[in-house]
């Protein structure tokens, strides 16, 4: 993965980005939440460098065992092949429910 590095130059974005981050990693049932304008994180935000990656590019890559044993290598070979039904069941399921417009 290839990409241009943005850094986020006001304390509002750095604080936005910091209760987005929150709110996303925490999930549905949050156990911690952060507000705005807590005095906590304002005092932290001069110590703390936002930044955000705008993705130029991404390759994908294959680890397929060739550092093991004949066997371990058969058994990754079978499960990337097994592997493959489920993509095509996925690929169907997300043909079989495409709304198209008009």
């Amino acid at each position: 993965m290839w990409g241009k590095i943005k850094i986020k130059k006001t304390a509002q974005d750095l604080e936005d980005s910091l209760i987005a981050m929150t709110s996303f990693l925490e999930g549905a049932n949050p156990n911690y939440v952060i507000e705005e304008n807590n005095p906590r994180m304002e005092a932290a935000l001069d110590y703390i460098v936002g930044f955000y990656i705008e993705i130029t590019s991404w390759e994908g890559k294959y680890k397929i065992s060739q550092n093991k044993n004949k066997e371990n290598r058969s058994r990754a070979k079978q499960a990337l092949i097994d592997g493959q039904y489920q993509v095509i069941d996925h690929i169907e399921h997300l043909y079989r429910n495409h709304q198209t417009k008009g």
